[in-house]
């Protein structure tokens, strides 16, 4: 990984970020993809997309580190495999029901193979023309959606516990 190194972070405030950048991918994809509209918003929405479930794994390694710290990096492929086994278990499950009968399916390893490093090559298009760059939008769509019903899943046991803890106080 080029960009290797950890740092201390939030698990909210990266759900929060992943869940905005995810909107934003959405709006793109609901205006560029579901229209066929040949629009400037197909970089954004892979951009976007891509960033989303970067920080959602980030959010991911924040939870299940006992220090708050997420490593670096961009590669969804090598961000992926830090993950607890567990939890690419599940996220992988829930990717495979998900996109088990759409026209072209991809394993989610294949998937992470060829477009792991989207953000890095998307974003800096205009090097390239744009020209040797490809997507599958809906497959990687997918595994943006079970990434967040993951930190969804997280967050819910957290909110859960709090309010456990709550209710105990006013008991005791």
């Amino acid at each position: 990984m080029a960009n290797s190194g950890k740092s201390k972070g939030s698990f909210y405030m990266a759900m929060h970020e992943a869940d905005g950048f995810f909107e934003i991918a959405a709006l793109c994809d609901e205006h560029y993809l579901q229209n066929d509209v040949a629009s400037n918003l197909l970089f954004p929405f892979v951009i976007n997309l891509s960033f989303a479930c970067e920080a959602y794994i980030k959010a991911i390694m924040i939870h299940y580190s006992p220090t708050n710290e997420f490593e670096h990096g961009h590669n969804l492929k090598d961000l992926f495999a830090m993950l607890p086994q567990h939890c690419c278990q599940e996220i992988e499950a829930n990717y495979r029901n998900e996109v088990i009968g759409a026209n072209q399916y991809i394993d989610l390893h294949s998937l992470l193979d060829a477009y792991g490093n989207s953000f890095v090559e998307w974003r800096y298009g205009f090097v390239t023309s744009g020209n040797d760059l490809e997507i599958h939008s809906t497959n990687m769509s997918a595994f943006a959606r079970c990434l967040r019903q993951h930190c969804n899943q997280i967050n819910d046991k957290l909110l859960s516990r709090i309010s456990d803890g709550i209710m105990s106080a006013f008991k005791g």
